[in-house]
């Protein structure tokens, strides 16, 4: 027990870890989703962020070349705006410039010692911007400039070195994102895969053991359509909003993340739900549009005004409610009057005009179907049954009617029976009286021949010593299941051995167990098994069981009687295979004069295990009869003595 319990929580643990692998896996889709401008190549240089330094230090530079152009004198060029200028163009490493004008072949930049500008491009630059051939639209204030001034050159972004600038900072966040996101791609796949492997080999192999997810799916069967759909939109909305505000992955990990992580993680459970139960009503749309407020709406139009009477009188009820609120909100009109309380009265009225039609259309279809129900129960259609949804007394009021409808249909059924089994019991005993009466009349006549032998004489007296003593038995039988079912009869209850009483009945028996062809085999449990019970009428039960197994067993077959004890219980029980194809109720043949073989060729008189049955009974005990094909079994429990 201990182990299936670890078991079945094992595989709850593991189909809540499957719920969260996938609710990471979406949540790593969503960050990619809103950062995947950062997987582009190159997504920092085709950056705004970029593209503003590039044309701030283009603006710089430019400065610089019209300063050093202006016809000021010497001392004025250097003047301090132009030097602080020219340190902040020194001072940022990330840069380098080579522009030429073209109208004065002058040469400006802050490369030192340059001999190749396509060589010191290809070692050090990270971006180049041609002057030449800007072709990209970012850098269209540039493109105009250098068309103005008549310029040439490069403004180059250098590789990363050991000098830290805004620039190489940016370049290292966008680059650091972009990993980041390659990692929860890998992530999200693995958690993904892994997550969907789980739940799909769980709910195809251990589904017993989550048994909780068929009754959520039962649950919210239950929910009308109208509010299945406002559950999920009101999921979404959240979902949408979530999607703009969870950073799992980022450090350092908080407890309301992982608050998120759950949420996320139940949303997936309540779209697994929605998953399964599209799968188990895709071809049932008549069902869930059965579930839904709008159907059971127009039922419960539909069945109070089944009876008009009573839909006029609750429409007159509702309209003359409705209409005083009218009436109310109408004379405030007419005077000054609270916003507030006029607001609240508003939503007074719509929440009554729908709750209230609502209420009242559900309790008249309810009432219309008691009166339905009880017209066909009166009719005589006793399989109609009242529809008990209503939780209130008028459903209650429902189920009793059901119920008195089922006992009256029983009882019906019991009689009917009873009258059947009435007019059996009639026939079977005319014809078990009759038979042998018959046969004694006629050897009788046949008897009063003058012309008979002495051995035909003999013959005759013999058959009828034998009918009469049938006879004799039949009425004998008759009277004792007469006494036993009136409750005449008297028992001598005392403490007896089962098992001696069982062995003294197979002696009986002894000489025609072994002249048959049956293979009895006989085990007691042990000796001295004590019971209080009547002796003699226990032997009448065991000899009456054993009689019918040598009358009716297929011949060369087996016999098992065991005797053997469970708890306070003493259980005797015979199995043969009969002769016979046993094509009866196992409540019918314990009936009086009810026979196995419906011909009716054997010497029984049908009535033994009907007395049998009624003997185990008066002594505390119990009597059963099992039919399995051939196998006729029967079972006897007594209560034994209290050690």
């Amino acid at each position: 027990m201990d182990i299936k319990l670890k078991n079945k929580k094992s595989i709850l643990i593991c189909f809540v870890v499957s719920v969260y692998l996938i609710a990471i896996a979406s949540i790593a889709c969503i960050d990619v989703l809103n950062n995947k401008y950062y997987l582009k190549k190159e997504a920092y240089i085709n950056s705004e962020f970029f593209k503003k330094e590039v044309i701030n230090y283009f603006e710089n530079v430019q400065i610089l070349i019209r300063s050093d152009k202006s016809d000021l004198n010497k001392k004025k060029q250097e003047d301090l705006e132009s030097v602080k200028l020219k340190k902040v163009i020194n001072n940022n490493k990330a840069f380098s410039y080579y522009i030429k004008n073209q109208n004065t072949g002058k040469v400006y930049t802050n490369i030192s010692g340059l001999s190749n500008l396509n060589k010191y491009i290809e070692d050090k630059a990270l971006y180049n911007l041609n002057l030449s051939k800007i072709e990209d639209n970012r850098f269209n204030f540039i493109r105009t400039e250098v068309e103005r001034n008549n310029f040439t050159g490069n403004i180059i972004v250098l590789k990363k070195g050991e000098t830290s600038t805004q620039l190489y900072r940016d370049y290292d966040y966008y680059n650091s994102i972009k990993s980041k996101l390659i990692k929860e791609i890998i992530i999200g796949i693995m958690s993904f895969g892994i997550g969907i492997f789980l739940i799909l080999y769980l709910l195809k192999y251990k589904r017993d053991e989550l048994k909780f997810i068929e009754k959520t799916r039962e649950r919210y069967n239950k929910v009308p359509v109208e509010l299945r759909i406002i559950l999920l939109f009101i999921f979404l909305k959240i979902m949408s909003d979530y999607q703009r505000r969870i950073y799992l992955f980022d450090m350092p990990i908080k407890i309301e993340r992982f608050i998120k992580l759950s949420f996320v993680a139940l949303y997936i459970f309540y779209l697994l739900i929605c998953g399964l139960n599209f799968i188990n009503n895709k071809n049932n749309g008549t069902k869930i549009f059965k579930n839904s407020i709008v159907y059971k709406m127009k039922e419960d139009i539909r069945e109070s005004f089944k009876i008009k009477s009573t839909i006029r009188k609750v429409t007159l009820v509702y309209i003359t409610t409705i209409s005083i609120g009218f009436v109310f909100i109408i004379g405030m009109a007419m005077f000054k009057y609270n916003k507030l309380i006029f607001l609240l009265i508003m939503t007074y009225i719509g929440i009554y005009a729908y709750i209230v039609p609502r209420y009242i259309f559900k309790k008249t279809a309810m009432v219309n179907k008691i009166v339905k129900g009880t017209e066909e129960m009166v009719a005589g259609n006793l399989d109609y049954t009242i529809d008990e949804n209503d939780k209130g007394l008028l459903g209650k009021l429902a189920h009793n009617i059901n119920n008195m409808k089922k006992g009256f249909k029983k009882s019906v059924e019991n009689q009917v029976k009873s009258e059947r089994l009435k007019s059996e019991l009639i026939t079977n005993v005319s014809h078990d009286l009759k038979t042998p009466l018959t046969s004694i009349i006629n050897y009788v006549d046949l008897l009063k021949s003058e012309d008979l032998s002495k051995e035909d004489m003999n013959v005759y007296i013999q058959i009828l010593d034998k009918k009469s003593k049938r006879l004799k038995v039949l009425i004998e039988d008759l009277f004792e299941a007469s006494k036993i079912s009136s409750g005449s009869i008297e028992l001598n209850i005392e403490k007896v051995d089962i098992s001696e009483i069982l062995r003294q009945a197979l002696g009986e028996f002894h000489e025609k167990i072994e002249s048959s062809s049956l293979n009895f085999k006989v085990n007691m449990e042990k000796d001295g098994i004590y019971a209080n019970l009547d002796g003699k009428k226990t032997w009448r039960v065991f000899e009456n069981l054993i009689g019918n197994i040598l009358k009716y067993s297929m011949k060369n077959s087996r016999v098992y009687i065991d005797l053997e004890t469970e708890g306070n219980k003493a259980m005797v029980t015979m199995k043969n295979i009969s002769a016979y194809e046993m094509d009866f109720n196992t409540e019918e043949i314990f009936e009086r004069f009810k026979r196995g073989d419906k011909a009716r060729k054997s010497d029984g008189s049908g009535l033994g295990l009907a007395i049998a049955k009624s003997i185990v009974e008066l002594q505390g005990g119990n009597m059963d009869i099992v039919i399995d094909g051939d196998l006729f079994k029967v079972i006897i429990e007594f209560s034994l003595l209290d050690k």
